[in-house]
This record gives C-alpha cells, structure tokens and sequence, in this order.
C-alpha cells in the first residue's frame, strides 16, 4: 500500500500520469490532454474512486464486477439443484465453487469437519453461548470483552489457523423448547383445570414475540503450514483431524474468561438444521418444533438461488448482505453492538471474520504507524501547526496499539457481514432501513455488498469459515 492505493490503483494512477505526460507535448498543451482524455481520464477514475465496503479503489472491485457480468452472461449466476443427478459421496449440496467442500465426520469427538481440497483446508465449528453479559456491572462485561480478545490471541496464534469466524444469528422463536419443557414437567392435575388454561394460553402468545439466539465459533486450519504435523498423527484425514482436535482444545479452554460456554461441537445434523434454515427461513418453525425432521446434510442445500446486484433470493426468503464499511472513531464500550444484532423482529446473521497476521509483519506495521505519526507531529510543530483532535486520536492509537502486541494480542485483517433476511421484498427493505438505523446509531457504516451477493451471503450465514475476497 502507497498512499491509501493498492498496487494496481497505484499502476492505473501511474499509466494515466504517464499518458496525459506523453500526450501534452506531442499533440500540443491542453489539445493533447483532450484528444487523450478517453484512456488518461477512465485509468485515473479506476485508480482512484474509492469504493467503500472493501475498501479499495474502483479497480480493485472491477474484478468482481466483470465476473458477475459474465455469470450473468452466460446464465451462470442462477442455482437449481438437479435432483436427479448423484453427487460424490459425502460432499455439501451447495452451489458453484462451494460444492467441493467435503464433509468428515470425527468418530472421537463426533464433530463434523469440512474440508477443502482446493484451499487445503479443514474447518469445525462450535455452537457456544454467553451468560447473561446485558445485566453484567461494567467491570465484569469489560472482564469478558478482554477475555474474548484473549480468546482471538491465542487461538489466532496457533499454529496452522488460518482464520476464525463468529457467528450470531437472531431469529423468530415459536417456542418449541418451552412447550417441551411444559409437557414434561408440568403439574399433574386435570387439563381442564384453571392453571392449565392459563399457562396454556401463556405459551401460546409467548411465540409471538420470543425469539432465538444462537452462536457459533468456527475455526479453519491450513492443512498446507502444517503438513509435518499431520503426518506426525498418521496423516490423511485421520491425522488431520487428530490435528484439529488439538485446536478445539486450545477454543475450549478459553471460553470461559470470555464468559462463553461450549454447548457442543456441530454434527452433521446441527449443520444440517443452519444450511437448511439458512437458504429456507420457512423452515425454522418446522425444524424448532420437529428437529427430528432435519435432512441429510447431503440433501440440506438449497433448491433454487437468484443472485442480483444487491440481493439473493433463495428457496424461501429474500437476503441482502452489508458490510461494515467504518466504525467509530471514538473510544466505544463493551457490547456496543448489541442493537445492531439484536433487532427486535428481524432475522439478522452477523459473521464476524478474522484472518490472523503474522507477528512480524503486524510490528513493523505497528512500529511504521507510530513513527509516521511523530514525523507527522515534527512536520507540524515546525510549520507552526497545532495538531487536531484526529492528530491526537491517530497518535494515541498507534500508541496502544503497539503496547497491545508488545502485550502478546494478535492483530487481525477482519471483515464484518451483516445480512438481513425476511419473506418478502417489502419486509426486506424494512428491515434493511432498521438494521442501518441501528448501527449508525452506534456510529458504525454499512454498505450493501455489490455484486457478491451470492458468494458472500454463504460466508456470512454459514458456519464454514469461508472467508471474503
């Protein structure tokens, strides 16, 4: 990175100087500037219009852009499952690129792992829940933030973690698990009785506003760095996932000091139940009431997706993925997302994605931040300029920014997906309108993902730790 510009916004800026240079004395002053105008003016627009939700420059998404044109194109971009067709034994029914995944079912842990023979990577997923973090006193829910910065640290910095993905996802619950626990311990007396006519109707308007709130951890291991050590296990598959059992330990051991609990590592049927729900919200009601009703994990994929620029619609919903684009400048407490991903009534999936970066590489960064920020304090000091309230913000971040890897935390490259699903087109821009008004509330800016629609909204609603471009 140069000035803000990736190397080919930098070569775009460069070829565009380069022609308007060559053009002036040739073709004579500003004439040569107009008659080069179409190449000059075109390179220098893609180097250097911004585009914020991946922020980069118009060139940087253009790839993006021009794959989805030719999907388009060539009726690529549209997804049916061809029913009658046989798959490879113990692959995901998911669309395009994603149908490679494998799925390895641990006999040790019973936890299913997914594997890309592509990417050469192996992933699991743990399902987990907090305590009661909303009615902690502050010093405890900073306990638990610094906890599960901890938590990011030291998984982050195991060998062979290629990334971490936390996800939430809130959701309409009919009450399944409610009126299961009634029936099995409720009093006995006569059903006529008054008390049972009272709590009867109780479950039965409590599903009109209840809701369900489920997490997810899921971390992906490298395959390709750790080669030696998977032979060291025996190698293949077993050795890969003797290997991984190794990484669930080490998330497992640091839940609790982020106030998290293991509820168990996914099955088959618990991923399952998250791809079924995903691609088809209808489902959810069903699926809560009669679990045992879940499909193969084979078989749990979608039946149609109809991605657009800035939607996908899939078996029964509508979706639209955002990503944050800016976060607050200022210093935010604990828990400050809790409006963004608790909105009440809407079906919001949150996919909070980390890749780690080697420590090396996240020092000299840390050490050049610091040291462009005291030149530029030095520069100003000398020509006789105060420095600003962002002067001040930027140094002090820097500051503690090396002070927290000198503390052994890891620095990140991460990504945040907010999608948004509902049943139809109206009740999707509803809630859209109020998912955005919740997170600039907290001073936070989501942009809606264009023309990755598809691809992202598998990395942001499925456990898979897929990542984003």
């Amino acid at each position: 990175m140069f000035l803000g510009l990736s190397f080919r916004a930098m070569m775009c800026v460069i070829a565009a100087v380069g022609v308007a240079v060559f053009a002036t004395p040739v073709f004579g002053g500003f004439r040569g500037l107009a008659i080069t105008a179409p190449v000059w003016l075109p390179l220098l627009v893609l180097g250097l219009w911004p585009v914020a939700y991946i922020d980069g420059r118009a060139i940087d998404w253009l790839p993006i852009g021009v794959s989805h044109l030719i999907r388009r194109a060539t009726r690529q971009h549209q997804y049916r499952a061809k029913v009658w067709r046989t798959r490879p034994e113990g692959t995901l029914g998911l669309p395009g690129n994603r149908a490679r995944l494998e799925m390895l079912v641990d006999e040790v842990s019973g936890a299913v792992m997914v594997l890309d023979r592509r990417k050469k990577t192996l992933a699991v997923t743990a399902a987990v829940q907090g305590s009661s973090f909303l009615l902690d006193e502050t010093a405890d829910q900073n306990a638990k933030g610094n906890g599960y910065g901890r938590l990011l640290s030291v998984v982050g910095s195991t060998e062979g973690i290629k990334r971490i993905q936390v996800r939430t996802r809130s959701t309409a619950d009919v009450g399944a698990d409610i009126h299961r626990y009634w029936a099995q311990n409720r009093a006995q007396m006569n059903l006529d009785h008054p008390v049972q006519a009272s709590y009867r109707e109780l479950l039965a308007w409590s599903g009109t506003f209840m809701e369900r709130h489920e997490a997810t951890i899921t971390i992906v291991l490298d395959l390709e760095k750790v080669k030696k050590s998977v032979r060291a296990y025996g190698g293949g598959k077993t050795g890969a996932a003797a290997l991984m059992r190794q990484r669930m330990s080490t998330l497992e051991q640091q839940l609790d000091s982020a106030g998290l609990t293991l509820r168990g590592w996914l099955t088959k049927d618990d991923l399952a139940t998250i791809v079924r729900c995903a691609y088809d919200p209808a489902a959810a009601t069903r699926l809560q009431a009669h679990p045992e009703q879940v499909e193969d994990l084979e078989d749990a994929g979608p039946m149609a997706v109809d991605p657009d620029w800035t939607q996908v619609r899939t078996d029964s919903g509508f979706h639209k993925v955002m990503r944050i684009a800016k976060w607050s400048r200022e210093k935010s407490a604990i828990g400050f997302l809790e409006k963004v991903l608790l909105v009440s009534g809407i079906v919001v999936t949150a996919s909070f994605i980390y890749s780690p970066v080697p420590s090396s590489k996240a020092v000299k960064d840390a050490q050049r931040e610091g040291s462009r920020e005291v030149e530029a304090h030095d520069d100003r000091r000398r020509l006789g300029r105060g420095s600003t309230v962002v002067n001040q913000t930027d140094h002090a971040q820097a500051v503690e920014h090396l002070a927290d890897l000198n503390r052994g935390f890891v620095d990140f490259d991460h990504a945040v997906l907010l999608t948004v699903s509902a049943p139809t087109k109206e009740a999707l821009a509803k809630g859209v309108e109020d998912v955005r008004g919740a997170a600039r509330a907290v001073m936070a800016d989501p942009r809606t993902v264009i023309a990755q629609q598809d691809e992202l909204f598998e990395a942001a609603v499925l456990p898979l730790g897929l990542g984003v471009r």
